[in-house]
Formats: structure tokens, sequence, C-alpha cells
């Protein structure tokens, strides 16, 4: 990038900020051009902004917007990191940096448009998947790390991209082995190209536990799907067990599914009229996932069909034909989970926008939203009508919560919602998923069940089992967003704190990452900035975190 000219923030078209991994890398090439960045929009969940331009050693951000002040210092939500901005949009004598006023946390955005968004965020999307993989594989086998260029081209949104190049462990043959790319542990429901013989029961993995196999249809044919346990990069062995083993008690009909976990009832029309989260009923004043187009409920011809009955995973098709258009809703839940998926296609027959809405009782209700940095907290009860209609984009997930009752919203790509009827706005479709908004214990925190919906556990092929790169002390305290094999490094973390606390966490990498003997937090561009303190028992690295931190971890 010349050093003359001045980087422009990425913003989709619909508002939203391009996912995190993928903004520091942008950021480690607009950081060339200088300590300086233009922003031509505000985008939704713009408090991330300065830990990430702090991050890139960028100090500060010119934007055009005559509502706020002529200059101010803009700080995260605890003042851990700031920026000066420069808002050329006021007429007024400039002040001097310390006698500037101090705004914290998320500054009101500019509105998007969803329109063609839809289009240019999932051929993002796709591309920073296909970086994860490239990535995941390089720590497996001592390769390559990613190419980002095909994906900081398609931030671009115009002419065609550099061509994909993706390094995968996954190969079309070899023996049956999955894993994870996620940094994270999870159960993941992972599709098995068949052998050529008779599909087995079950298979057994190297461990001895033993996973039920469910034949399904797939894009290119028969699939084996199995659902299992994996840590971090973790590849597992699998063979097969031709005797039956026992599974959870699964219930799939026109009216209801149920995994054992997560039971949802359907009405006569597919939207969701009951939701039980693992033993936890979510409260609301209407059906669940019920399609409005322009404000008004969706007619016409039903179809609800069961597709799949489990053990992995089951799924029920709604079908609505209208003269607005037609919809498709899959509702899929896999072994064990506790989130209701709900894939939704929209093909309009004419002009107008689908929401599907998720209706809350009336009361002082709390909604707090968040894409991938710091989350924003919204007391429902204090906003005007005008304002609990304004939509708010570029979430990865949303908690409402009202008393002891909770509901959360996790999406597999950034989505937009309206906070008075937690209403999605659908555009073309998505995908997202229905849960019980209070995290704890085993399960995965909202942050993570919105990365999973999007990466599933995937077959590895020849590659080596091995066992998860490493683990957190306590997942809840930070979140993994990525891992990488950056060069001379055997190991790069990327974390986020987003539940508003400071502390230190404790990273344990695996004893398959021999001789490690130092760790450190860099920034953007891979330059040291601390040095991490080793465990007491010297069998880890300690982090210390501030709230809302962006953390980038590397070991050798």
């Amino acid at each position: 990038m010349p050093a003359s000219s001045l980087p422009v923030l990425p913003v989709f078209p619909d508002g939203s900020l391009p996912p995190l991994p993928l903004l520091r890398q942008w950021f480690r090439e607009a950081a060339e051009a200088g300590e300086e960045l233009g922003c031509e929009r505000l985008p939704h969940g713009n408090g991330i902004l300065p830990p990430l331009m702090q991050l890139a050693g960028m100090r500060r951000l010119r934007i055009f917007r005559p509502d706020l002040p002529r200059r101010f210092r803009w700080q995260n939500s605890d003042g851990s990191a700031e920026v000066v901005v420069d808002n050329r949009g006021v007429e007024e004598e400039l002040a001097e940096d310390a006698a500037l006023e101090v705004r914290r946390g998320h500054l009101p955005p500019c509105p998007g448009s969803e329109g063609s968004s839809g289009r240019v965020i999932d051929r993002v999307m796709r591309r920073v998947e296909a970086a994860r993989l490239t990535d995941g594989a390089a720590i497996l086998d001592d390769g390559i790390g990613a190419d980002w260029r095909p994906a900081l081209s398609a931030l671009s949104y115009g002419g065609a991209p550099p061509p994909l190049r993706t390094q995968s462990i996954a190969l079309e043959d070899g023996p049956m082995r999955v894993w994870n790319p996620l940094p994270f542990a999870r159960r993941c429901v992972a599709a098995l190209p068949p052998d050529g013989q008779a599909p087995p029961w079950s298979v057994i993995d190297h461990r001895g536990a033993k996973h039920p196999i469910q034949v399904v249809e797939g894009p290119v044919g028969e699939q084996w799907l199995t659902e299992l346990q994996l840590g971090p990069l973790e590849v597992v062995d699998l063979v097969p067990y031709h005797d039956p083993v026992n599974a959870e008690h699964w219930e799939v009909s026109a009216k209801v599914i149920d995994n054992g976990v997560v039971r949802a009832e359907l009405d006569d029309r597919g939207a969701i009229r009951r939701l039980c989260c693992d033993g936890r009923f979510i409260n609301a004043a209407g059906p669940l996932a019920e399609p409005l187009v322009d404000g008004h409920a969706l007619g016409g011809e039903v179809h609800i069909r069961p597709l799949e009955r489990g053990p992995s995973r089951g799924r029920v098709l709604v079908t609505i034909d209208d003269e607005a258009g037609v919809l498709r809703l899959i509702y899929s839940v896999h072994a064990h989970d506790d989130i209701l998926q709900v894939a939704v296609t929209w093909n309009p027959r004419r002009d107008c926008e689908l929401v599907l809405r998720h209706p809350i009782p009336a009361g002082p209700a709390t909604l707090t939203s968040c894409g991938d940095g710091a989350p924003d907290v919204l007391p429902l009860g204090n906003l005007s009508t005008s304002e609990a209609a304004r939509p708010r984009g570029g979430l990865r997930w949303v908690r409402l919560e009202r008393g002891e009752e909770s509901m959360a919203l996790v999406g597999q790509r950034p989505f937009t919602l309206i906070p008075a009827d937690a209403s999605i706005v659908v555009g073309d479709g998505c995908l997202y998923g229905l849960g019980w908004g209070r995290r704890s214990g085993e399960q995965l925190s909202l942050a993570e069940a919105a990365l999973s919906l999007g990466v599933p556990g995937r077959h590895a092929g020849s590659a080596e089992v091995a066992a998860p790169a490493f683990h957190l002390g306590d997942h809840h305290q930070l979140t993994a967003l990525w891992m990488a094999k950056p060069e001379d490094w055997a190991l790069e973390v990327l974390l986020v704190e987003q539940n508003g606390v400071s502390g230190r966490a404790e990273l344990y990498p695996h004893p398959q990452f021999e001789a490690l003997n130092e760790a450190r937090l860099v920034d953007a561009d891979g330059r040291k900035l601390e040095s991490l303190s080793l465990t007491k028992e010297g069998d880890g690295w300690i982090i210390p975190y501030q709230p809302h931190s962006i953390s980038i971890v590397r070991l050798r």
C-alpha cells in the first residue's frame, strides 16, 4: 500500500465489519501507510476499533460525522486502548490532544443497507474459512500458512478475486479420520465418504469410544454422519464397528424435533410454538422463527416434512409458498447439542423484506449483542419506539434476558437484528441458532457456538492422528478465534475477551509441541509486545487480559 495513500477501513454494505482474523491481516498492510486510518462510515460494533488500531500501531482515525465532536479521544470500554479521532464533518477550532473530550465504547454507527450484502459477506466468509483450513493444516503437517490475498481482495467487492488456493489435509481416499479446524474443544458432526462397502452400524475411534453412524444423502451422494468430541485441531482415527451402540433418544416428526437435549415443537405454519433447551423452556410472547413480510405474517401453502431422524443429526423441512415468495426453513439438531439450528432460504417474487420474529414477553429486558469484539448492552425498556425498530447489524450473537429467563441467537455469519421483537433480517438466506442465553460449564460460549455453526468437523483423509493442540484453563475467560503457524513459530492463537472483565488466563500447549520455551504477546504484524510467564507447574503460560481486549499469543 503506497505510503501517500490514506487506508480506508473496509465496511460491508450492511454496515458490519469483516471477521476479526481478516481485519487483523488488513491492518497489517494498512499500517505500512502510517499511523492514520480513514473511515467513510462508522460500522456496527465499532467499539473494537480502538484496541484493534492500537494493536496495529495506528493512533489516529479520520471520520466525517456532523453529529460528533470536531476532535476527541476514543477509548474502549475500560480505557486500556485509545485513538484520537479527527472529525472533518465539524467546523470548529482544533484543541490540543491533552484537552480533548474522551468517549468510550461504541459510537453511533452509520446505517447500512441489506441489499446484496449477503452475497458479498458470503464470498468473504468462504475465503476466510478456506484460510482457516490452510492454517490448521499447516500446524498439523508443518506446512505453509494461508495466503490471505484472495480474502483481502474480496473486500473490494468489485471484479474477480484471485483464485482460491486452499491447502487442506482432507483427501478423497485413505483412512476414516476426522479433525476439528476450530481453536476450541467442541462436539461436532462430521461427514465421512463411504468406503464402497455397506455402511457400518457405528465407528470406534483410536481411544476406544464408539459413535453411531447415520447414512444421509449429501450434495454429491451418500455420506456417513457421525458425531464426536474433538479438541482444538484434534485428528482422530475411526474404524468400522459392526454392532449398534447406545445413542440419545430422538423424536423427529412434522410436529417436533428432539435430540434429548433440545426439543422444538412446531405449529401448523412451521414456526416454533415451544422450545426447551437442556430442561429449560424459553418463554416467548408468540411463536419463535415466525416469518413476516413487510410487517405482515407470511401466508400461503405450508408443507412440513421430516428429512433426517438421528442418531447424529435430525432435520425437519418447512416450505411456505406465498404470493410474496417461497420460504424454506430447515430446523436441525445435532447429537448432544443444546442449540437448534435454523437454515433459511428466501426466494422473493417481488421487492419485499422478510424477517423471522422471536418475540419476548413485555416488561424490563436487556439485549446484549456482539460481533467479534466488545458486546453492547441495551436496556430494551428504555428505548423509544423508533430506537427499538432501528436495525443493528454486524452481530454474531445476541442474548435476551428478562429476570431469570434468557434466549440466545447465534449466527453463522454476521446478521442484522431489529431489537423490538428480536427479528432477524433474512435477506436472501441465513443460518442461525436458537438456545438458552446463559452459558456455563462445558457448554460452548455464545461466540464459540456462532463459530461452530459455520465450521463442521471435517474428513482428514490420511493425516496423522493428532492430540488437541492446546487447551485454555477456562474457555469462558477468553474466546479463541483463530490458530496459525507463522514462520519460525510453532503456534499462534488469536484471543478476544467478551465478558468485560480483566484477569489472567492459562494456556497449556500439548506435549506434541516439543521444547517450547518462549511465549509472547505480539502486535498485528507479529512484533513483540511482552513476554508471557510460565505457570507455577511450568506446563503452560499465563496470559493477562483486559476487558474486551484482543490478544495474539505466539509460542515456540
